[in-house]
């Protein structure tokens, strides 16, 4: 969300209420719900039901849009956006304002880091 900071009750609201124009035909009815953090609902689709989790983010690169930063430059500036922002009764609202970020930090770690992950994952199931 450009220019937005949490609490995000105002996009979750407007979110919730755009859900509920389609609840019966996309969404399912009666699973839109809206907590403080995200809204979540459920999509009917030929196997079932889906269930999805929309988290609003805060975006603190915004100022960059004319080069845009990318890699490190990304995880430092959202890691600084978020620390000039972050206290102890916010700091869950700010988890998905750094995901980018951790997208980006996973896909630059080396092979050896995402065979140890991968393995990990296997031995948890």
């Amino acid at each position: 969300m450009n220019k937005e900071l949490p609490p995000f009750n105002k996009v979750l609201d407007e979110w919730t209420t755009i859900l509920k124009r389609e609840e019966g035909r996309l969404i399912a009815r009666g699973s839109i719900k809206t907590t403080n953090i995200c809204v979540q609902f459920e999509i009917e689709t030929p196997q079932g039901r889906l269930e999805v989790d929309v988290l609003p983010a805060a975006n603190l690169v915004s100022k960059y849009i004319e080069r845009p930063p990318r890699g490190r430059r990304l995880y430092g500036l959202q890691k600084c956006g978020v620390q000039g922002h972050i206290n102890d009764e916010n700091q869950q609202s700010f988890s998905s304002s750094l995901s980018e970020s951790q997208i980006g930090f996973m896909k630059d770690q080396s092979e050896f880091t995402h065979q140890v992950r991968t393995q990990n994952t296997k031995n948890k199931n």
